[in-house]
């Protein structure tokens, strides 16, 4: 996953749903979103209501992210 994006694996995890949807399921305001197609870097709170809302692992969302490596993510307590 280390050449992905957040944006690209928001839009692969959402499948057909449009950034408002997306806004909607994460419980935000869709200009939160506006930025992240650029490469911002999201908020964490958000990358945990989008794992949340789309029932994936929130370590592979941090990931795909930038917030963790994998390396950090696999590293046990």
């Amino acid at each position: 996953m280390a050449d992905r994006t957040w944006w690209k694996y928001v839009c692969e995890t959402a499948g057909t749903d449009n950034q408002s949807t997306i806004a909607a399921r994460i419980g935000r305001h869709p200009s939160s979103l506006n930025k992240w197609p650029q490469g911002a870097t999201p908020r964490v709170e958000s990358v945990r209501a989008f794992a949340e809302a789309y029932d994936r692992p929130i370590l592979e969302a941090f990931v795909a992210a930038g917030l963790l490596t994998e390396e950090e993510a696999r590293q046990g307590p």
